[in-house]
């Protein structure tokens, strides 16, 4: 299942999507975006930072260590 967040950006439109990651996939959610494949000029693939994995996990993000 897909998890959407939208947000702005100075070019236009930035979704953030989250998924499995494989490339099945990502090309079922550009070709249900776009299924033309003339509006979606650009695209990126980030995979999950420790951070990332940790805030999934327990909800919040990781305390500073400063001092």
């Amino acid at each position: 299942m897909w998890r959407v967040i939208e947000g702005l950006a100075a070019s236009g439109v930035t979704i953030f999507l989250t998924t499995e990651g494989d490339a099945a996939e990502v090309r079922a959610l550009l070709d249900a975006a776009d299924p033309a494949r003339d509006l979606i000029a650009d695209f990126t693939v980030h995979g999950a930072t420790l951070d990332d994995v940790f805030l999934t996990l327990t909800g919040h993000a990781k305390e500073s260590n400063h001092v």
